[in-house]
């Protein structure tokens, strides 16, 4: 019995140390991505949606679209392109509204394409491959948050896009709790941080629809994960 229960105790011990390596593994996969520096120039930076407060962008929103301005300010793409739709009829599209954003910013309109139906980061990027051929974009620079930078690359080479990596030098992080018909948003170190390419992370929950993203008859909690 007692040499049963070392051998139990071992393999439980040999499977949770397999586990913790391989969590250390994907999670060293994931920060490498995040660390990626920009340095190569591309026809367009592809942006993934995330939630949009009426006409204006999220934090995290945001934060994408500074960097894909920064990116064709710098010559390193020609096109900018912004991809997400609507929670609900009747809403701004995270599309249009990094558009707007953009061109409020300096970028002429004729450069820059988007979509407005698309509710994940797989149909952001479906989308967003229907409009590059007709201009002639062949490559891409796929922007988006440090720790969701993985994911999405090998979402964009199972589509089979020529993409490189162009994550946000810092994302804003932001969980709103919704209550009795009313949203409110707290900047405390619980809810509201950065998250740096150096992988340090302050807070990892952000809400995917705020504010006047719904209507403000319904109440829910919404406490979401980094990116969905």
């Amino acid at each position: 019995m007692a040499l049963f229960t070392q051998r139990l105790v071992g393999g439980l011990l040999i499977l949770f140390l397999a586990a913790a390596l391989g969590f250390v593994g994907l999670a060293w996969q994931i920060v490498s991505y995040g660390n990626a520096s920009v340095d190569s120039h591309a026809d367009a930076a592809l942006v993934l949606g995330a939630a949009a407060w009426g006409n204006k962008p999220s934090p995290v929103y945001r934060e994408r679209i500074n960097e894909a301005i920064a990116l064709y300010k710098a010559g390193r793409v020609r096109y900018l392109v912004f991809t997400g739709g609507t929670p609900e009829p009747g809403y701004p599209a995270e599309g249009e509204v990094g558009r707007k954003f953009a061109i409020e910013h300096g970028v002429p309109a004729a450069l820059v394409l988007f979509e407005t139906s698309s509710r994940t980061t797989w149909q952001n990027l479906v989308n967003a491959r229907e409009l590059l051929v007709p201009v002639g974009i062949r490559t891409v620079l796929l922007v988006s948050d440090p720790l969701h930078m993985r994911r999405a690359m090998a979402m964009a080479s199972r589509l089979g896009l020529d993409a490189a990596p162009a994550p946000t030098s810092s994302s804003r992080t932001l969980t709103t709790f919704c209550s009795a018909g009313r949203c409110d948003r707290s900047p405390s170190r619980d809810g509201f941080g950065t998250l740096h390419r150096n992988g340090r992370i302050r807070a990892t929950r952000r809400e995917r629809h705020a504010e006047n993203a719904w209507p403000a008859a319904r109440s829910r909690s919404l406490f979401l994960f980094t990116e969905i």
